[in-house]
């Protein structure tokens, strides 16, 4: 394996090899020079990797770009004018220049495998080998191609709206500026080709293609030709404008939405769950143990406080679906599960694993922290005094000693709020301060009158049978 592509990234790299050994088949079948793969850079980070055949008046630029803005994986072709040679132009700039009428799809995202890699090469080469002579003698014409360069200058301005970008003077003021603009005008110019007009166009669907290229704003020429090409056509025609081998594009945005992604989410969230409730548990039960040493008796310690452990255990089987969803994808076909795997690999970068990485971290500290509220949340009895944290995030509560209660009432029930009557008895804590401490809240009543009410008897209370909290004075 060469060298620069040796330091591309993992992911990228097999599929960058294929591009250069087809390239080297390309050249030697044609008696062309092979050129050297180079890569480009974005600050400090390998962006692409391109070879390009030089001819006598022009050249041609093959590309593989690991990540745009919102796609990943592309194999596109460029050329460069000697008689132009700041201006950038797509493939498709020339078979626009050509006036087509047809469809011919020449940029491919998504690329996922070796095989489809080469695919989409074939593809490329298959249109471009035949118009190389035409090519020729367009670029060796200076007149044709100063006016491809101004079409193409004008439509770079009002693509960014700027337009005063390509003036002598610009030159002088803002000449990095240019060149960032320039990159930046192939990179969203390559999104385009994401454009939902082409994905119904590359699923066979006419009709909706016209509706969405006729919401396109700004058409380049190979754009306003495609859609011209699209509008000749019967909206219920069904047409095929790429080999299934090289529809990329569709298969990648099959491959990031739909139904299975829901379905590898719940079954993780089923099968790490329960697993990860365990661990939830044991911590809920040291920082309870830990909250409550020394004491007669805690709500937080009952079992059934624990339900609600299920939550951090749920939201933390979500954040390892992230690191596992490869290997959950068992229960489909062989060659399907290693198509969606291909496409996971090059969707998720080393920059996005680091990122989810520190996110499931965050939520993980999240989740631990949300178990320790919970253990310290009740009310805990201690030989001498009781403790109230009611409040959810307030560890240390309110410190009352016995004789800081007035009178502990046993109420028989309650009315909810639509006034309907609940046979809820509970036992409530009247303090001298005013202050109402209904039990009910906590733990269920049985528990409450097995451990709480023998601690208050033993303090001399004898409660008091009321019928619910509203005839309390």
């Amino acid at each position: 394996m060469n060298q620069v592509i040796q330091s591309l990234p993992t992911a990228f790299a097999p599929l960058a090899e294929v591009l250069e050994e087809k390239v080297h088949v390309f050249c030697d079948a044609n008696h062309f020079l092979y050129p050297k793969p180079s890569v480009q850079t974005r600050g400090r980070k390998p962006v692409a990797v391109k070879m390009e055949i030089d001819f006598a008046h022009f050249t041609v630029g093959f590309y593989y770009m690991f990540s745009n803005i919102i796609s990943k994986s592309i194999l596109y072709c460029m050329l460069s004018f000697e008689y132009a040679p700041k201006i950038p132009f797509f493939f498709t700039d020339l078979l626009a220049e050509e006036e087509i009428r047809t469809c011919q799809t020449v940029v491919f995202s998504s690329i996922e495998s070796p095989q489809r890699m080469g695919h989409c090469f074939d593809a490329i080469a298959a249109v471009l080998l035949p118009r190389l002579e035409w090519i020729g003698a367009f670029a060796a014409d200076p007149h044709r191609v100063n006016t491809l360069a101004e079409k193409q200058k004008s439509y770079i301005c009002a693509f960014h709206n700027i337009p005063h970008l390509f003036e002598h003077h610009a030159e002088e003021w803002y000449p990095v500026f240019r060149e960032h603009a320039l990159d930046r005008f192939v990179r969203l110019s390559l999104m385009r080709f994401e454009h939902p007009g082409f994905l119904h166009l590359l699923k066979g669907n006419v009709q909706k293609a016209q509706k969405s290229f006729a919401k396109m704003k700004l058409p380049s020429r190979y754009e306003s030709a495609v859609i011209d090409y699209v509008n000749t056509l019967c909206p219920q025609e069904a047409i095929s404008v790429v080999s299934p081998v090289c529809n990329s594009m569709v298969d990648g945005k099959k491959a990031q939405s739909g139904l299975l992604g829901l379905l590898v989410l719940l079954f993780s969230m089923f099968v790490f769950s329960p697993f990860l409730c365990l661990p939830f548990a044991g911590l809920y039960y040291l920082f309870a143990s830990i909250l409550t040493e020394g004491c007669l008796y805690a709500t937080a310690l009952e079992p059934y406080q624990l339900i609600p452990v299920v939550l951090p255990a749920l939201i933390c089987s979500v954040g390892l679906t992230f690191f596992t969803q490869n290997k959950l994808l068992f229960f489909i076909k062989k060659d399907r599960r290693e198509k969606i795997r291909n496409f996971n690999r090059i969707f998720t970068s080393t920059g996005e694993t680091r990122f989810m990485r520190g996110l499931f971290g965050l939520v993980l500290t999240g989740a631990v922290l949300f178990t320790l509220f919970m253990a310290g949340t009740g009310v805990v009895f201690y030989d001498a005094a009781f403790r109230d944290r009611s409040g959810f995030f307030d560890l240390k509560g309110t410190l009352y000693t016995y004789k800081e209660i007035d009178t502990v009432y046993l109420l028989n029930g309650r009315y909810n709020e639509h006034g309907d009557w609940l046979d809820h008895p509970s036992l409530l804590l009247q303090m001298k301060n005013n202050q109402r401490l209904d039990l009910f809240e906590f733990a269920a009543h049985k528990d409450i009158l097995q451990n709480v009410l023998p601690i208050l008897e033993s303090k001399g209370f004898t409660p008091v049978s009321v019928k619910h909290i509203d005839l309390l004075s």
